[in-house]
């Protein structure tokens, strides 16, 4: 039996898969099935994502016996978290054709 990408067997479904399913079963095919990637990722991910690269960054440098200013470490904060990283809009994204054809009301 091949594990599929969650580490699970091919032929199992964790909870996590079967709520989504039932809840909707055309975002279940396209995360699951298609694996499309998500058309956004979340402000609240990417924000907390920039404060642990700036803290991470902080840390190391106290490591090597440095003392970084504190504009150095919003310096790097913001560099993480700039809009371009905040969400991909639909547009960018290459959605297959197949995707765009389907027609069904939403979930």
């Amino acid at each position: 039996m091949n594990p599929n990408r969650s580490g699970y067997p091919a032929d199992s479904l964790s909870v996590t898969q079967l709520n989504l399913y039932l809840m909707c079963p055309l975002k279940f095919r396209f995360q699951y099935v298609d694996r499309l990637p998500k058309p956004f990722k979340p402000v609240a991910l990417v924000f907390g994502g920039a404060i642990h690269s700036a803290i991470e960054w902080w840390h190391r440098k106290r490591m090597e016996s440095y003392d970084p200013e504190p504009k150095e470490v919003v310096r790097i904060f913001r560099a993480d978290f700039t809009p371009k990283r905040r969400a991909k809009s639909l547009t960018r994204m290459a959605i297959p054709k197949r995707i765009l054809s389907i027609r069904v009301a939403a979930c």
